[in-house]
């Protein structure tokens, strides 16, 4: 029946809204507990302005939670039978204990991050880019989720947010001037081979 494909029964419609919003909110409040540590641990941190203190703990933000979400998009490809499974069986899992797999928590994890930075962008500002960029991703997990077709994919995909922790650690070091230190030319090939 094509009305199974095109929507989400309510219940998996309504956990899904509850998942991605809960997801943001952790985020959220991750950042401020991570804003307030290191407010009180570091106080140069605690002396930049609002906008670059945010940068900062963003970056931390980005040691972590793309890390997650590569490790549950690993966890779904690696011999999952779910991962290779088609949409009708992923259908018939709704009534399930297990209704949602790891892939799908990848991608609840990649949408509710991509919300909580367009929050941090809407308060603080960035450029165009990074909204369109981030708006593309929303859309294009948002379809992954609610039809959950293209998990398999959306998780190959996801792989990469393996190197963000990565970029954000080559950036920090290059920022201090230790680009001479062997962490640094190991994280800039690390990154490298990831990608």
């Amino acid at each position: 029946d094509i009305t199974q494909l095109c929507c989400l029964p309510a219940l998996a419609a309504e956990m899904l809204v509850l998942h991605v919003a809960g997801t943001t909110v952790a985020c959220c409040a991750q950042h401020a507990a991570i804003d307030a540590a290191l407010c009180a641990l570091r106080p140069n941190v605690r002396a930049l302005e609002a906008r670059e203190r945010q940068q900062v703990v963003n970056r931390v933000m980005l040691m972590m939670i793309p890390a997650a979400m590569t490790i549950l998009s690993a966890l779904f490809l690696s011999g999952s039978r779910e991962a290779f499974a088609d949409h009708q069986s992923r259908w018939a899992q709704l009534s399930s204990e297990h209704a949602v797999s790891a892939g799908e928590w990848a991608g609840r994890v990649m949408l509710g991050f991509n919300l909580y930075e367009l929050v941090l962008y809407a308060v603080y500002g960035k450029e165009i880019a990074f909204w369109i960029h981030h708006l593309v991703a929303i859309g294009i997990t948002a379809q992954w989720l609610v039809l959950r077709t293209g998990t398999f994919y959306g998780c190959i995909a996801l792989l990469v947010e393996g190197t963000t922790p990565c970029l954000v650690g080559t950036r920090i070091m290059k920022e201090n001037g230790w680009t001479h230190e062997p962490s640094y030319k190991a994280f800039v090939s690390i990154f490298w081979v990831m990608w």
